[in-house]
């Protein structure tokens, strides 16, 4: 089947050898679907579909997209998917007795299952095998029982720009030669994030991960759990920096728990190392080693051992490489439990003494000599001496005892209160004496009337009115 375009919903191909079907040369090389690499708009969009007992490639050669979302692939003979030169493929299907063979731009494999895949004879990745690849994705996925002839038992990866394994699940994975799990060539910059390795295991060398000829390794929050392997229990690294970040490792087999060959630098921070049966860190040839807050316990043998030299820390041999050897802990906090009775007990007598201070400062206030200045620190509280000397320094006085003065009380003081008394007394007789004052002034104003001068016209006027009348 040669496409430029397929879209393809809810297929069935079941037993199906090849289109030909003639021989087993054809059977081997013939794909059920093939793309067209002179094409530059190819797309393959393939969603719920169930493929088994194929003989010969699913998929081939797909030179431009690739979407495969829910589909199911089972037992084939050859890898079902043999992706090359494409520029993006996303994978989200089940798959069980197979191995994907991945050349493309841009890989996001997410929410995927692996069971049983097999890489077959001579190939790298039980399961998935990624090469030249700028940029890598695998989040969400289970890889369960895979294994590998070679290196790889779940996963291999070659020539990678960058990758990023997030919240996944490597468990009983097995690889031949080494690598139990994963393994990891020529990837620049990588990032594991919340990934769990339970039960993964190689023959001759690394039980679950390797790192060869990597840059830069951060893994963060992942578990590492009974891993075997007997050059590198768990994880090797050979160049580069490398950084663990709350990791975990317990009841890992082999040599060493993590192995250093070669690396610039090595980062351990907020890790816990419980119950391994062999090194938890064997270094060689390494710069420098910081480990920061680390804790190792119950393991059958010495917790790090670094080239030629030798220390003693935790109670336990260490063997320390001689150049630029950094171990950091964290300062430890001594904490005492006391009993709540306890508490309460110092915190009332703190609180008394507290009390019996402020007490003794209102009382200094009181003095008449108001020119004097008590200098009181509230943040030294702890010597009951001090506190008592502070509230009794004056400056160019004598000490004053201010247990012998009294609070100021006005019950007490008769001159005081009789002087007040009478100022009370003459205040509300002045203003009733006002009262009185003002209201006998409106009452004169009101009975008052005022009266104009009359002139000598008016008067004639008047006296000429009167005689006229009397005629």
């Amino acid at each position: 089947m040669l496409i430029n375009f397929l879209n393809a919903f809810d297929v069935i191909f079941l037993v199906n050898l090849t289109l030909q079907g003639l021989s087993i040369y054809f059977i081997l090389q013939s794909p059920l679907i093939m793309g067209c690499c002179n094409k530059g708009k190819d797309t393959l969009f393939l969603s719920r579909s169930f493929f088994s007992h194929q003989s010969s490639h699913f998929l081939y050669g797909m030179s431009r997209n690739a979407f495969l979302r829910s589909n199911f692939f089972k037992n084939f003979i050859n890898s079902p998917i043999k992706i090359d030169n494409s520029h993006k493929f996303q994978l989200d299907s089940y798959f069980s007795n197979d191995h994907l063979d991945i050349n493309s731009t841009s890989v996001e494999i997410s929410y995927c299952t692996f069971v049983k895949c097999n890489s077959g004879k001579d190939n790298d990745g039980g399961a998935i095998m990624i090469s030249c690849c700028t940029s890598t994705t695998i989040k969400n996925c289970i890889f369960s029982n895979c294994s590998s002839s070679r290196v790889g038992g779940a996963i291999s990866l070659t020539r990678v720009s960058y990758a990023v394994l997030e919240n996944n699940i490597f468990q009983n994975n097995s690889a031949l030669f080494s690598s139990g799990c994963a393994s990891f060539y020529l990837v620049f910059k990588l990032n594991m994030v919340n990934t769990n390795f339970t039960q993964n295991k190689s023959k001759y060398k690394t039980g679950a991960l390797s790192f060869l000829s990597s840059e830069s390794t951060l893994i963060t929050y992942c578990y590492f759990v009974e891993n075997t392997g007997p050059n590198g229990g768990c994880i090797v690294f050979d160049s580069g920096i490398s950084q663990f970040s709350c990791c975990v490792f317990g009841y890992n087999k082999g040599d060493s728990v993590i192995q250093i060959l070669d690396v610039a630098s090595h980062y351990v921070k907020h890790s816990i190392f419980i119950n391994n049966l062999c090194l938890s860190i064997n270094c060689n040839s390494i710069m420098k080693l910081t480990l920061y807050n680390v804790s190792f316990s119950n393991s059958f043998m010495n917790e790090i051992k670094i080239y030629k030299n030798t220390i003693e820390f935790f109670f336990k041999e260490f063997v320390l490489f001689e150049i630029n050897v950094e171990i950091d802990f964290p300062t430890m906090l001594v904490i005492t439990n006391v009993p709540k009775s306890t508490q309460r007990q110092m915190k009332t007598k703190e609180n008394n003494e507290m009390e019996d201070i402020i007490m003794k400062y209102k009382n200094d206030l009181n003095r008449n000599d108001v020119n004097d200045v008590i200098e009181v620190d509230i943040n030294d509280l702890n010597d009951d001496t001090e506190k008592r000397n502070k509230l009794h320094e004056y400056p160019n006085k004598n000490p004053i005892h201010t247990s012998n003065i009294k609070p100021f009380n006005r019950k007490n003081n008769k001159k005081t209160k009789y002087s007040h008394d009478f100022f009370k007394f003459f205040s509300v007789v002045g203003a009733f004496l006002f009262v009185i004052a003002f209201f006998l002034y409106k009452v004169f104003l009101s009975s008052s009337s005022i009266y104009y001068k009359q002139s000598s016209i008016d008067r004639q006027e008047n006296i000429n009115e009167i005689l006229y009348h009397a005629k």
